[in-house]
């Protein structure tokens, strides 16, 4: 379990719920799309695994979108917290420029058009441009390089990640709920580079996934979970992993903190993450 000691402070970051069902074609939904939940179940997981740490927010903020809100009341019910949800513009999601509401693979076509055009590269056939949109996602979910066209203010975002974890109080539980194209900057707060981070853990962080960091009497801020993905129930059930140990490697979630079983080594050992093209990776439950 999370500790919540005297004198420490905990940002909480969660990403809203699912917008489409299982019957829905999927587009990219940002700033200007704005859609509510087709669901309630991540977000009330999000409120089961919140209370199961002892993380009660007396403070909560929230992009100003339907998803986003949507998120932010059903945590709050499910957790029976008395507490104003306030409106966050700073922390509305990113505008996917022409791609904004598009299916998928209209958007990796036009990427890769757009990038055998800058490149000056001669491809027209289309299961290649799609190829070549899809190393400019990856390059944004990896590495946070913006793809071409999209209404992405980087600067602008880590400074407000920065100036809203400087401002946040001792002994404060705050949650903000948000967007995808926002969370993964949220690791600027932290002492070492956000280049360095990129390097070292998936930035995607999955619908209904938290994120949680702590910092102690002002002191620089530390990351305590990434993307971990609840119902964290299911996984201790399959694996016998005992509450408070977190999953192991796979099971959807990044645990950074003790509790690794003797003869296991540090954070390399039983809380290894399989590795893809040197990264780490994580999949959701």
């Amino acid at each position: 379990m999370i500790t919540n000691r005297n004198g420490m402070k905990k940002l909480i970051i969660v990403r809203h719920g699912n917008t489409f069902s299982k019957n829905d074609t999927p587009t990219r939904v940002g700033a200007r799309t704005d859609l509510s939940l087709v669901e309630r179940e991540k977000s009330a997981n999000a409120a089961k695994y919140l209370m199961n740490e002892g993380l009660y927010p007396n403070k909560i903020y929230s992009s100003p979108l339907k998803r986003t809100m949507e998120t932010a009341q059903i945590i709050k019910q499910e957790m029976g917290l008395n507490v104003d949800i306030v409106p966050a513009l700073e922390f509305r999601e990113i505008d996917y420029g022409p791609d904004e509401n598009q299916k998928e693979d209209d958007v990796l076509l036009r990427l890769g058009m757009r990038f055998v055009q800058e490149h000056n590269i001669n491809e027209n056939e289309e299961h290649l441009l799609k190829q070549r949109g899809k190393e400019v996602i990856r390059r944004w979910d990896e590495e946070a390089i913006v793809p071409y066209d999209w209404i992405v203010d980087i600067p602008s975002i880590k400074r407000s990640w920065k100036n809203f974890a400087g401002n946040l109080e001792n002994n404060d539980i705050t949650l903000v709920v948000t967007s995808n194209g926002i969370i993964r900057f949220a690791p600027c707060i932290l002492n070492e580079s956000y280049e360095s981070f990129c390097s070292r853990y998936p930035i995607k962080v999955s619908t209904g996934g938290i994120c949680i960091f702590e910092s102690a009497n002002n002191s620089e801020w530390n990351l305590l979970s990434w993307n971990n993905s609840p119902p964290m129930e299911t996984c201790r059930e399959a694996t016998g992993v005992p509450e408070g140990r977190g999953c192991p490697a796979g099971a959807g979630e990044i645990p950074l903190q003790g509790g690794v079983p003797e003869g296991r080594g540090g954070p390399t050992g039983w809380f290894d993450l399989p590795r893809r093209g040197g990264r780490r990776a994580v999949r959701s439950l």
